[in-house]
């Protein structure tokens, strides 16, 4: 698909996020209804997963995969690890967890949503050898 390095970075709000933001809008309104000591107790679970869903949103934003001709970075917030892409034995983008798998057992997920994980998922792909027919 690509020549060159490819980086890869989620373009969208991430589900995790969408979802604290939910819950805090629940919250926030519930402040709303109620009445004093619960007023005092929703107002701060509102606080809390708001606080979540910008701390994630601002994680995801810093997360991206570089992928090269022999090798692949995640960087994942202030981590950041290198791989070799011959070492890749599978690659399963429909698990929650370990999108790639390598041949010592060892796996990595990869930090993308949507199209940006799919596109990686492409590009990791481990190349199967051409069939020689007979």
């Amino acid at each position: 698909m690509t020549v060159g390095p490819a980086v890869l970075r989620s373009q969208s709000v991430p589900y995790l996020s969408v979802a604290c933001a939910a819950i805090a809008a629940f919250f926030g309104v519930q402040a709303i209804i109620v009445d004093r000591w619960m007023m005092v107790l929703s107002l701060v679970l509102a606080t809390i997963f708001g606080l979540g869903a910008l701390w994630y949103w601002l994680r995801s934003r810093r997360s991206a995969v570089l992928i090269d001709r022999a090798t692949f970075t995640v960087k994942a917030g202030r981590r950041q690890r290198s791989f070799e892409i011959a070492d890749i034995e599978k690659v399963d983008l429909g698990a929650r967890s370990g999108h790639v798998r390598f041949k010592d057992g060892s796996t990595v997920t990869l930090p993308l949503e949507g199209r940006q994980l799919v596109e990686a998922g492409l590009l990791l792909e481990p190349r199967r050898p051409p069939r020689r027919s007979s």
